[in-house]
Order: structure tokens, then sequence, then C-alpha cells
């Protein structure tokens, strides 16, 4: 999760809170509020294998006193195609759908080259072969507290 197209905060920290095994989920939930230079007052992210070994992950972000645009991706060896109901991976037989429920989220695949980005390091990073990048924008409002869920499920 990242806001603004900008990097994290270097000085922050994600603490653990919690690891568990129950009812045939594994799950884990980490607090990583300090890498956000305080425009995000609180997030934490529980990511969960279910009992169908689908991936869940929720993200409960609380927004500061500005609204910010957020960026939800990922790093893939699959072909991703962004379709109107998520994106699709596909490698090989296999295929899976990644959903969000993030408000009015629009679904994209990124270049993996680095010299595809205008930022000052880009010129100095090596394009990542074999890689894809994809998953999600979405918008936030000041003040607004939510949970977003994103699915990674079997197709």
């Amino acid at each position: 999760l990242t806001i603004e197209n900008t990097l994290f905060d270097v000085e922050g920290h994600a603490e653990i809170l919690s690891a568990e095994e129950k009812d045939g989920r594994l799950s884990a939930t980490v607090e990583t509020t300090s890498l956000y230079f305080g425009k995000l007052t609180k997030v934490t992210r529980t990511a969960t294998i279910t009992e169908n070994d689908d991936l869940e992950i929720v993200d409960h972000v609380e927004v500061g006193d500005d609204d910010v645009d957020l960026r939800w991706s990922f790093v893939t060896t699959a072909n991703p195609v962004s379709e109107p109901e998520g994106i699709i991976l596909r490698k090989g037989e296999k295929s899976m759908v990644l959903q969000t429920t993030a408000p009015n989220a629009e679904y994209v695949v990124w270049p993996s080259d680095p010299t595809a980005y205008n930022t000052p390091i880009s010129k100095y990073e090596q394009p990542i072969k074999g890689f894809s990048i994809a998953g999600y924008t979405f918008s936030l409002k000041a003040g607004e507290k939510v949970d977003i869920v994103t699915t990674l499920k079997r197709k």
C-alpha cells in the first residue's frame, strides 16, 4: 500500500501485532502507520490464508487531514490482465482473480521496467524480467476510516 506515489518513511517501522492458526485459517496482522508520514493516522494489515487456500488481505486505513490517493500493488510471475471485475492472473493452466472492496478502485497493470517511471533513481535500476506489477488505485477523503478487503482466489 503506497500513498501519493511516494516512498515509505525510512524512519518508520512495521510491528507484528498477531499471528495465529485457527479453524483452518492462517493469519497475521501488522501495524504500519509510521510508514506514511502522518498522512494516514492508522494503518493495519491482516493477511489470511483461508480454509479454501484463498488469500484475503484486509487493510484498515484511517486518513489524516487531507484527501489521499492510494495504490495497492504486488509483483507476480503470472500474466496479469486488467478486467472490470478485477485482475485476472494466468500462468500455465492456472488462473486466479484479484478483487477488492476499495471504493471506486481502478484495476491496473503497471510496467515492471523502472525506466518507465520518472523518479530520481529509476535510471539506476534494472528491469525485472519475467515479472509484472498489478493491483489497483483508489482515493479516500480526509478523516475517512475504511476496511479495504482484497482477495486472490482461484478462478
